[in-house]
């Protein structure tokens, strides 16, 4: 249950940390782009992106196996 705990706390912080990047890097990086911020975050083919989306995943599945 503590290894559980522990694994949640680690990805719900790299998911938080990765959505923090990301809005970093579209307001502060990206603002003059064409399409600004809209147009980067909603390019699903960034790595920021496909990480988020992994971390969420493996959030997910940790918290299911816990449930079963």
């Amino acid at each position: 249950m503590v290894v559980t705990a522990v694994l949640l706390f680690v990805c719900a912080t790299m998911h938080i940390v990765t959505d923090l990047v990301r809005a970093l890097l579209a307001f502060y990086t990206y603002r003059t782009a064409p399409g600004g911020p809209a147009a980067y975050l909603s390019d699903i083919r960034r790595v920021t992106h496909v990480l988020k989306s992994a971390v969420y995943i493996t959030e997910t599945c940790i918290s299911d196996a816990l449930v079963v």
